[in-house]
């Protein structure tokens, strides 16, 4: 017989046994998974968690990092994590967003920033991402500032919910003249603020741009007084009056 064919047919053998110890090995495996499962409905407690709620295990070196085969040489090794126990599993509450409620913001202005901010960011830092951790709403009445920050390098970026750069806050503005011009009040505002649940204008702010949103009626009035006094003044110059005397 050639000695190529014998080395063959010791090389399958060698492939059969193996074989054999593979299946059997996975057998074993399974069997001792289903008892040690059944085992655990039998005596574990049901374990009820919220939608609030994360798990959190923890991995014992001793319990359940071994193996449950030894590792053979002249044949396949495993690999097992080991099965968690419920005194090993630790229930950890999510944290609270800092932002809470709703608000009102300039829409485009946000989505604007709001669709580039994490590809921006993921130039700098591939693998980190940003997370709201504050929010400064102090002397901006019904706006707000936003700071994001890496959960992974720690950069920090703020954005505001309203454009910066204007002269007078859009939404500040338009809120004080609306409760102004239906005869309502800062009363009237936090209350239909509150139903929304918008946190409300800081009172001193209400009243400053109350203020000055009377200067400028009253400017615009006596504007509108002059203008009527010279076109009636030009009409009487023309002679355009009407038969009860009115210019």
């Amino acid at each position: 017989m050639p000695k190529s064919l014998g080395k063959t047919k010791k090389r399958s053998k060698r492939a059969k046994s193996l074989k054999l110890i593979w299946k059997e090995r996975h057998q074993n495996l399974y069997r001792t998974s289903m008892e040690f499962r059944d085992t655990e409905r039998e005596n574990s407690e049901n374990i009820s968690l919220t939608d609030n709620c994360e798990i959190t295990a923890t991995c014992s070196s001793t319990k359940l990092c071994q193996p449950l085969l030894e590792t053979n040489t002249t044949g396949p090794s495993f690999v097992t994590t080991g099965i968690l126990t419920k005194e090993e599993i630790e229930i950890v509450p999510k944290e609270e967003s800092p932002i809470q409620g709703n608000r009102i913001v300039e829409l485009g202005y946000v989505l604007e920033w709001a669709t580039s901010l994490q590809f921006n960011h993921s130039k700098i830092c591939s693998v980190g991402k940003l997370i709201i951790v504050e929010e400064i709403q102090k002397g901006k009445g019904l706006t707000s500032t936003i700071i994001f920050q890496c959960n992974f390098c720690d950069e920090r970026y703020a954005y505001d919910t309203e454009n910066p750069n204007r002269p007078k806050s859009a939404i500040n503005v338009g809120a004080v003249w609306g409760t102004l011009a239906t005869g309502s009040s800062y009363e009237h505002m936090t209350e239909f603020l509150s139903c929304m649940n918008i946190p409300a204008m800081n009172g001193k702010l209400f009243y400053e741009l109350e203020a000055e949103l009377g200067k400028e009626w009253e400017a615009s009035l006596y504007g509108s007084m002059e203008n009527a006094n010279s076109r009636e003044e030009i009409a009487i110059k023309q002679q355009q009056i009407c038969s009860d005397g009115t210019p």
